[in-house]
């Protein structure tokens, strides 16, 4: 019964995580504001994007029972991530998502947008594991 206990309270502790989420960036469309300017630092913007981005995979892969293709695809099926903004970094360097079985990878390569130097912001997925 603890086991069950834990696992309902990791679930609530997520779906806590998602509406927060959520909740700010709708704040932001409503209030005409962007990420930006919830989120100034662009190394914290990357982060908050990078975050969003792997609650949208992970809610892809709930719904689908599979992990997204692609970044176009979790957009393309999920409306409330379907902002193209996400599928970029602070400094509008594309975000690389690697799927590797059932785990994902997705990587900023950073200010210097060169992958595999020491700035890039990373983050491995699923949700679950962070």
């Amino acid at each position: 019964m603890a086991k069950q206990s834990r696992i309902v309270l990791i679930g609530l502790i997520g779906l806590l995580g998602i509406v927060s989420l959520v909740g700010i960036s709708a704040l932001a469309r409503r209030s005409g504001d962007t990420d930006e300017a919830l989120f100034p630092d662009p190394l914290v913007r990357t982060q908050h994007r990078l975050q969003v981005l792997s609650m949208a995979i992970d809610d892809f892969q709930r719904q689908h029972g599979r992990y997204p293709a692609s970044l176009r695809e979790v957009s393309s099926s999920t409306r409330r991530y379907d902002r193209e903004v996400y599928r970029f970094d602070a400094w509008m360097h594309p975000i690389d998502y690697r799927l590797q079985g059932e785990r994902y990878e997705l990587t900023s390569a950073g200010p210097d947008g060169i992958h595999h130097t020491p700035d890039d912001v990373q983050l491995t997925g699923p949700a679950s594991s962070h």
